[in-house]
């Protein structure tokens, strides 16, 4: 249609015609509005309930956190591995020492459903370990070099998580196994003198179940990052998009994100 064309329109028909304009104008920006609030909703909606379920899963972790911390004092409090630890005068294992040490720690394992092995690492850096499956070989060379180990002394033999330990606990065969630790000291009853260094595993299987054990929807995704977007505990699904780094704020810890080429939100 030509300028003359539009010049012969009746005003009535123009008229018409503009107020229909208006009105598909106006209609699009109420969709839009309602779209936008209804995706903002939504989202509050969603993240809201994401930070209860959050909130209950951290619980959970600090119970089993609790839990490991108690079970390393059963190797304290064992008289038998107290007094082996206080008669070793040497690097070498004895094999009467060697099962005293194993049998408490594979004892200490069999009772907890949460620990997945236990290192024991005396004075001389001779080490224990039981583990449940998978073996284990320790790098007393690379204890010295860790960054838990310096953490160690600066805690005054408090203990503490990490994530894996810096080299020193390896499984051959199973280089990629991830794990959290537990580290204490193991001092004299009597003197407080150290005498040993207790190395708790915890598998990051045992974490991933119970995260998605705890809710079973499928459209969930678990995992545990560092500050830096790093994977302390993997999600059990495969993440093709990177793991967004969420800055926490006095009102929102939750954002929207891309996750796998869908729309999502991440506590």
């Amino acid at each position: 249609m030509n300028a003359l064309q539009l010049q012969n329109i009746p005003i009535r028909i123009k008229i018409i015609i503009f107020n229909v304009l208006i009105l598909l104008f106006g209609f699009c920006i109420g969709i839009s509005s309602i779209y936008y609030c209804f995706y903002q909703n939504t989202e509050k909606d969603v993240g809201d309930a994401g930070k209860q379920l959050v909130s209950a899963q951290a619980t959970i972790l600090d119970m089993i956190w609790d839990h490991i911390t108690q079970f390393s004092n059963i190797v304290y409090f064992d008289s038998a591995v107290q007094n082996t630890l206080k008669h070793i005068d040497r690097s070498e294992i004895q094999a009467e020492d060697l099962q005293t040490v194993q049998n408490s720690l594979a004892s200490m394992i069999l009772s907890s459903k949460y620990i997945y092995g236990a290192v024991l690492i005396n004075n001389y850096y001779s080490s224990y370990k039981s583990v449940r499956q998978n073996n284990l070989v320790i790098d007393t060379a690379a204890i010295k070099k860790s960054d838990w180990y310096i953490q160690l002394q600066t805690s005054q033999g408090d203990g503490f998580f990490t994530h894996r330990s810096d080299g020193v606990i390896n499984f051959p065969g199973y280089p990629d196994q991830n794990y959290i630790t537990y580290i204490r000291t193991i001092p004299d009853m009597s003197t407080y003198d150290e005498l040993a260094i207790l190395m708790l595993i915890i598998d990051e299987r045992t974490i991933q179940n119970l995260l998605y054990n705890f809710n079973m929807n499928p459209s969930y995704v678990f995992y545990i990052a560092d500050t830096n977007g790093n994977f302390i505990i993997s999600p059990k699904q495969k993440m093709e998009d990177a793991v967004p780094i969420i800055q926490k704020t006095d009102n929102i810890v939750y954002r929207s994100i891309s996750y796998n080429g869908r729309p999502a939100v991440c506590i």
